[in-house]
């Protein structure tokens, strides 16, 4: 945000931890969510802000044997299919996975890749990285349009606002019986336009 921009301008940040240790010792959840709260009330501050905790030790890959237990629980929880790639991308049923998952195959296509391959490797982070400038360079322009628009608008509405009152002033001028010269000198408005107003 820039000085004066409205609260309104911010933009939702979500921060995701996934630990190879367990951080938080109050609870077995594998995944935790936390918000900014007030600590008396337990009142949400915002939710602009999130930060996830995925700790692999938690979650028990012994219990996801087979891809019916998987497909179960995914039900019920999207991400367990995630967190059993990343503790185990080469598991027979994370393989099975992959066929009925299109996301995690190219996941694990891309984790192939950058993993055997230095020159590919750099071969994809200088490609993403071309994607992400070409997207902010969009939205850049963008932005910079709609200020242009906004800007111009408003320039012609003020435009519009003070000829409107150049005409009332001349009007009530000629009301009070004034020539058309006079009301030409004091309003700065042309004299076919006073003249119209006769």
């Amino acid at each position: 945000m820039e000085e004066g921009d409205p609260y309104q301008k911010l933009q939702k940040t979500v921060t995701i931890n996934i630990l190879n240790f367990n951080y938080l010792r109050e609870n077995n959840r594998y995944h935790n969510t936390y918000l900014l709260k007030e600590k008396e009330t337990n009142e949400i501050l915002t939710d602009l802000q999130e930060i996830h905790f995925i700790e692999l030790p938690k979650l028990n890959s012994d219990k996801f044997n087979s891809i019916d237990e998987v497909e179960n629980k995914r039900e019920q929880d999207h991400l367990i299919p995630w967190v059993l790639f990343l503790k185990n991308p080469d598991s027979e049923v994370i393989r099975m996975l992959e066929e009925r998952m299109k996301e995690l195959k190219e996941a694990a296509e891309v984790l192939e890749l950058l993993s055997h391959d230095k020159k590919a490797r750099e071969l994809y982070e200088s490609r993403q990285k071309a994607i992400h400038d070409q997207v902010t360079n969009i939205i850049g322009a963008t932005e910079e349009a709609r200020e242009e628009g906004i800007k111009l608008g408003e320039k012609r509405g003020i435009e519009k606002g003070r000829i409107k009152e150049k005409i009332e002033t001349a009007k009530n001028l000629l009301n009070m019986g004034l020539e058309i010269e006079q009301v030409v000198k004091a309003t700065g408005l042309k004299k076919e336009e006073v003249e119209n107003l006769v």
